[in-house]
């Protein structure tokens, strides 16, 4: 896993010291920062794959896998904070606990534990997850989003400050299509002055610019269902024409199943062959998009 070192491209001046004189009193006092503009350039961009896999309408396990992410504290917490505005918020416990000192790259965690040691590149998609562990599934279903674009409470939760202008490590302007993690503090100095009497305090105006790694946020789902619905033959978890017009292909033994999962679906009425019986059942549950029982 490669380290590497994000710094900020912001310092604090310090003020000139005021002379010592014989009645001098000495206060310790704040310096206070006036931000006239704030700027941020994108050091790194990376993506965080966040999966979900259903099976037969309950969730099985989630996880998040990423090559490139940066371990950062402030950004792993935005992105925590994210999720749990979700409707969804599982994906939160995944995010790691991290504390300043820790430094690394990449991310993979899963909600069963002993599956985090099987993520690999292929788990971009949930559908792979799914079929990994559910060979026998009969159907699959998968989403594909940006969340940062398309979940409103996702992205107020992550977004930058809002008068923020950003820009790539080229200085072109930057599209805020993901959120972005600061990756360095800036911190002011407390500074000493010398007065005569009463406190004084340094007012100083600065245009801050962070270094910043822009996280795109990927999330999938695979639906997956282990159970044969009857009449589903061609196994897209409804029942249509397509299925109609396959069952009256079986029942004219114009065409025969490929596989055992195809007769069972074909087979509604469970009488062991496939006839015009079965086929009236099909084409009738296309019609009405009534579920056979």
């Amino acid at each position: 896993m490669k380290n590497r070192m994000i710094s900020a491209v912001c310092a604090l001046a310090m003020a000139a010291a005021i002379p010592l004189t014989a009645s001098a009193e000495k206060v310790q006092v704040d310096a206070r920062i006036n931000v006239v503009g704030r700027s941020a350039t994108i050091k790194q961009e990376s993506t965080l794959y966040v999966g979900e896999v259903v099976v037969d309408g309950e969730t099985a396990f989630t996880y998040i896998y990423s090559e490139d992410i940066t371990w950062s504290k402030t950004s792993f917490d935005m992105l925590r904070d994210g999720f749990k505005a979700m409707d969804n918020d599982s994906f939160s416990q995944l995010i790691p606990e991290l504390t300043e000192e820790e430094e690394g790259k990449g991310a993979a965690v899963c909600s069963i534990p002993e599956y985090t040691a099987d993520i690999d590149d292929n788990w971009k998609t949930a559908s792979f997850a799914g079929m990994k562990y559910y060979e026998d599934f009969t159907s699959m279903s998968v989403d594909w989003v940006e969340l940062y674009g398309n979940d409103e409470s996702f992205a107020k939760a992550c977004a930058f400050k809002e008068d923020t202008e950003i820009f790539n490590a080229d200085g072109s302007p930057a599209e805020q299509y993901a959120p972005f993690g600061i990756l360095t503090q800036v911190n002011s100095d407390n500074v000493t002055y010398t007065v005569e009497d009463g406190k004084l305090v340094k007012l100083v105006d600065r245009e801050i610019d962070y270094g910043v790694e822009a996280i795109k946020v990927i999330y999938t789902k695979a639906e997956v269902s282990t159970k044969t619905l009857k009449g589903d033959v061609t196994g897209d978890n409804k029942v249509d024409t397509k299925d109609a017009m396959k069952v009256i292909s079986f029942a004219k033994k114009t065409t025969t199943p490929k596989n055992d999962t195809e007769f069972k679906a074909a087979d509604v009425n469970n009488d062991d062959k496939i006839d015009s019986k079965d086929a009236m059942i099909v084409i009738n549950a296309a019609k009405t998009k009534k579920p056979i029982k």
